[in-house]
C-alpha cells in the first residue's frame, strides 16, 4: 500500500494520469486484501487468546517476591558478570558481536544490576489479570472486540 501511494504521488508530480489510475487500483487492491487478512487475524486471535489465558497461571501481585528473590540472588554473588551463567554468556556474546563496545556492554550490565538492587516493589495488589492493571484490561478488550 505504501509503495502504491508513493508511486501515485510520483505520477501526480509527473502529470501521468494513466499511472495514477494504475497506482490507485493497486492501492485499493492491497487495501482490500489487508481488510480480509485483518479479519482472519482477528478471528484467529479471538480463538487463541482464551486458550492462552487458560494455560497461564495467574500471579497474586500482593505476595509476589520475585524482585526480592532476584535482588538476594545478585547480592550473594561477588561478581555477577562472571558468576551468573546467563549474564556471563550474554556479555561474552555482546563482546564477540561488538568488540568496540565491550566496555559499554559491561557498563550497561553493571548499571542494570545496580538498578535491580535499588528497585523497590511496585506495590500493586490483586492479580495479573485484575482490573487494577488497566493496560491489561485495555489490551484484552480491544483484542476480543475485533
Amino acid at each position: 500500500m505504501l509503495a502504491a501511494a508513493e508511486h501515485y504521488q510520483g505520477a501526480a508530480l509527473a502529470g501521468d494520469t494513466a499511472s495514477q489510475a494504475l497506482q490507485e487500483a493497486a492501492f485499493n487492491s492491497a487495501l482490500s486484501q489487508y481488510a480480509v487478512q485483518k479479519q482472519v487475524a482477528g478471528a484467529a486471535l479471538a480463538a487463541f487468546l482464551p486458550e492462552l489465558a487458560a494455560s497461564l497461571t495467574d500471579v497474586d501481585l500482593s505476595t509476589d517476591t520475585t524482585l526480592a528473590g532476584v535482588q538476594t540472588y545478585y547480592a550473594g554473588l561477588s561478581d555477577p558478570a562472571t558468576e551468573d551463567p546467563f549474564l556471563a554468556s550474554w556479555l561474552d556474546q555482546f563482546v564477540a558481536s561488538f568488540p568496540a563496545l565491550s566496555s559499554e556492554g559491561s557498563d550497561a550490565a553493571l548499571q542494570a544490576l545496580a538498578a535491580i538492587a535499588a528497585a523497590t516493589p511496585s506495590g500493586l495488589t490483586g492479580s495479573a489479570r485484575s482490573p487494577q492493571l488497566p493496560m491489561s484490561r485495555i489490551i484484552w478488550s480491544r483484542t476480543l472486540r475485533r
